[in-house]
């Protein structure tokens, strides 16, 4: 019985049916079996040889399926008379090989050792070895743990992803237990400490510190590293309640003062403690205007969506964001307010558009109009050099609307309309103004109203929608000084 029958009448069947190799294992014949064929029950035999450093070579290959199987016998024996026949020329091919490179040249690319054990990687180059493949290159990961076995790869990048891998198997964990634990306010504040297994502290590679902190979790989950400051930055602006120190007593106090802030919103720390009711009124944050009534409030009409306030400036100049990404479900702002009788507000606009003011506010001189900068390549989402800036007193019953991307809403908003002393200041038809917008409120004013007097100077009725309760807060100290100038200066003397 020849080696194909014993193959069909084993229990397992693997691909490679038979192989020989020649005495100095640099050379061998063998036969292989296409296991994909099996469907139909067909399968394929290869008779291959590699000599040497050469390629592998396809000596034939024959097929057995139920059309030929009358024929089995016969194509049985020329696939075992083609693998003896290529068998028998191993010796000869054996002197060639003698004449190539030497083989199996293996140099080591990685070595490391982690907690006791080697991790290596190499390069075998001229390999007589099966698993060289064609291309005769291949690289094998190994370590020194007990029961390990190598891997095998045909690439540097794998045999590189499976080195790491076990660099971090191997590398010690950090162990983290817990000093002290407390509850306060539905929020678990617990003290950790993190050393490496052998005791010693952990320290973080990245910024070198003790990764001993504090771990909050429950109403608030967060972090705090020891030495690192605990604030919480809300609508009116940063508060800061001190550095954690590991002291438990005095860290707890500092803690429970940030927890409190988090859960409850604190009354706004601009509000006087005297208020007046006549003359020059007190200038709030934005978000004070946009949601609080009464004789200090000199808007009858605070409509704003889609806008932010700048950190650093107490929540007093305005965003209106400009955003390109309208089909992901993102809008630009809009702002739309409307000023009470017997009241006066100077507001400043700032449009990062150069030209814009200039083309659809006619006698913009008279409104302290200021322009800065040469329109320039960079991005002008970021780029505040760009713009124009006019500063307008209103009173009651003027108002200003702006629309940044045109959005058609009910109520509608104006993509850019100031009426001023009852009177249309701004040229009609304005188009949309497509950049970033700030708006500051820099005076207020309450007049006493005469008898027989108030009124106003009226203006649009439309319905109001229900006003924000609150407004975000843009993050980017980098640009706040910038900002602040521009939107607060006229003509340096501010």
């Amino acid at each position: 019985m020849g080696f194909i029958p014993e193959w069909f009448e084993g229990t397992s069947r693997p691909s490679v049916v038979k192989r020989e190799f020649s005495s100095d294992n640099t050379s061998y014949v063998e036969c292989t079996v296409d296991s994909n064929t099996t469907f139909n029950w067909s399968y394929t035999f290869t008779v291959s040889q590699k000599i040497g450093p050469r390629a592998k070579e396809t000596l034939g290959s024959w097929s057995i399926n139920k059309q030929n199987f009358r024929n089995r016998a016969s194509i049985e024996s020329q696939i075992e008379g083609a693998y003896n026949q290529a068998a028998s020329t191993l010796q000869t091919t054996e002197e060639k090989a003698e004449e190539v490179e030497p083989t199996d040249i293996t140099s080591t690319v990685r070595e490391e050792t982690v907690d006791g054990v080697v991790i290596t990687m190499t390069r075998t180059e001229n390999s007589f070895d099966i698993r060289g493949g064609d291309d005769r290159v291949f690289y094998t990961v190994s370590n020194t743990s007990p029961g390990s076995s190598s891997a095998v790869f045909d690439t540097q990048e794998e045999a590189e992803e499976r080195f790491d891998y076990q660099v971090n198997f191997f590398t010690p964990r950090p162990q983290t237990s817990t000093l002290y634990e407390s509850e306060y306010r539905g929020v678990n504040i617990r003290f950790q400490d993190t050393n490496m297994p052998d005791g010693t502290d952990f320290i973080s590679s990245t910024t070198n510190q003790s990764m001993d902190s504090v771990f909050l979790t429950g109403a608030i989950t967060e972090e705090l590293p020891i030495g690192s400051e605990v604030s919480f930055i809300d609508r009116y602006g940063t508060q800061t309640f001190g550095n954690i120190s590991g002291d438990e007593e005095e860290d707890l106090t500092i803690l429970e003062a940030y927890i409190d802030a988090r859960l409850d919103p604190r009354p706004d720390p601009n509000a006087p403690e005297v208020q007046p009711q006549y003359g020059e009124l007190p200038v709030y944050s934005w978000g004070w205007y946009d949601s609080n009534e009464g004789e200090l409030n000199p808007f009858e009409k605070v409509y704003l969506e889609n806008v932010f306030t700048v950190s650093g400036t107490d929540g007093r100049i305005l965003v209106l964001q400009d955003d390109d990404f309208i089909a992901q479900g993102f809008q630009s702002g809009l702002a739309k307010l409307r000023v009470k009788p017997g009241y006066k507000v100077e507001l400043k606009v700032m449009i990062q558009e150069k030209g814009y003011i200039d083309d659809y506010l006619p006698d913009k001189e008279r409104y302290a109009f200021e322009t800065y900068g040469e329109a320039d390549d960079t991005d002008q989402r970021t780029n505040y050099i760009d713009t124009e800036k006019v500063s307008i007193m209103l009173q009651g019953g003027d108002s200003l609307e702006i629309n940044i991307d045109g959005l058609n809403i009910d109520p509608p908003v104006n993509n850019f309309k100031i009426i001023q002393n009852g009177q249309l200041i701004t040229r009609g038809g304005a188009p949309k103004i497509n950049r970033e917008t700030f708006l500051a409120i820099t005076y207020v004013e309450r007049e006493e109203v005469q008898e027989g007097g108030g009124g106003g100077n009226g203006g649009d009725d439309e319905g109001e929608s229900e006003p924000m309760t609150w407004l975000p807060i843009v993050l980017g100290g980098v640009l706040i000084l910038g900002v602040l100038y521009m939107v607060f200066s006229v003509g340096g003397e501010e």
